[in-house]
């Protein structure tokens, strides 16, 4: 089965993902619109994307959900981390795609953070670690090999502006602001993208409690492509660790992925 998901290449080299301490293999991106998933839906039935695209496990907790917009984008994200391991995987092995949706189990771990698992047959090979996203009508899910990673996808509202010191400081907007040449007018914006950020790394960090956006400070801002920016931050109360993402815009949402670290165990 076809759904119109996007595997987008941010035009980014291996080189320009090992600066935000990637592997030597790229990310996965997988973007998906939930109306075009929604209209499918409606063509196609639940029980033939449920079949496609979900574990046995999957389907008994799809079948819990009582409302349909939370309904919707957990179906959308599962089916963009799938398919972004998909991508993957078959990018490694320089193959056909050898895994079906249907074989690749995704679960929380203690803290809540998404994993993966392998059917039998499959379970030989490495996992990508997997991070699942979604904004006001959009999924979207990364999947790395070698490292934690974190995805996040924010749609560029003016509430941000209203709830600033809740996640950024002043000098932390001034120095967005100063790189991305913003007036005023686009405060919305380099917020959102800054918001985006912040909440990429509590993902790829993980942990419980999740950092706290004011623990994650920003301290430089490198444009690595044209539309892509490297935001570099400090990060913790008293162990303090550097860490990276990359973030752009796409389309009317601000983007940011971030690799981190070795990868962390699911148990």
């Amino acid at each position: 089965m076809n759904v119109p998901t996007i595997n987008l290449d941010p035009g980014l080299t291996a080189d320009d993902y090992r600066k935000i301490s990637g592997p030597a293999l790229p990310p996965s991106l997988v973007f998906l619109s939930l109306d075009r998933l929604k209209e499918m839906i409606e063509i196609s039935g639940d029980q033939t994307f449920t079949e496609h695209f979900l574990a046995p496990d999957e389907v008994k907790h799809y079948t819990t959900f009582h409302y349909p917009k939370r309904k919707i984008e957990w179906l959308a994200g599962r089916i963009a981390a799938k398919q972004a391991a998909v991508y993957l995987l078959t990018a490694a092995s320089h193959q056909e795609a050898i895994i079906a949706p249907k074989g690749i189990l995704i679960r929380p771990d203690k803290n809540g953070r998404p994993y993966l698992t392998l059917a039998d047959k499959n379970a030989d090979q490495p996992c990508p670690d997997i991070s699942i996203t979604h904004s006001k009508g959009l999924a979207a899910a990364m999947a790395v090999q070698g490292s934690n990673c974190g995805i996040d996808l924010q749609q560029i509202s003016e509430a941000v502006v209203r709830v600033q010191d809740r996640f950024a400081s002043d000098a932390e907007y001034e120095l967005i602001a100063r790189h991305l040449e913003f007036s005023s007018e686009k405060k919305a914006d380099g917020l959102t993208l800054l918001w985006s950020a912040k909440e990429a790394l509590r993902k790829g960090i993980g942990g419980h409690p999740l950092t706290g956006f004011l623990q994650m400070e920003l301290t430089d801002m490198i444009e690595i492509k044209p539309g892509k920016m490297r935001l570099d931050f400090i990060v913790g109360k008293e162990k303090k660790i550097r860490a990276r993402t990359i973030s752009f815009f796409y389309n009317d949402y601000g983007c940011s992925l971030t690799m981190v670290g070795p990868r962390a165990t699911s148990s």
